[in-house]
């Protein structure tokens, strides 16, 4: 992001916020201060968490998926054929 489009985005959140209360505006630099501080390693997804997962016993081949799916699909209104 450009240095002006950063000034462009700040001014726009000070309109916002610049005749909130002292308390409020206190309260929403503790939180802007506490989100750069945490570490956003934890949300990420390590895909070894996923080993071991899928079973090889599981797997269906092709026309028993499409039998499943079909058997398995509901609809609202019956529709007449001509």
């Amino acid at each position: 992001m450009t240095t002006l489009a950063i000034e462009q985005e700040t001014n726009n959140y000070w309109k916002l916020l610049k005749n909130v209360s002292k308390e409020v505006k206190v309260a929403l630099i503790s939180k802007l201060s506490a989100s750069l501080i945490t570490d956003n390693e934890e949300h990420k997804i390590n895909a070894s968490q996923f080993a071991g997962i899928w079973n090889d016993e599981d797997y269906l081949d092709s026309d028993e998926i499409n039998s499943l799916i079909k058997n398995e699909r509901k609809f609202k209104k019956d529709i007449e054929a001509l």
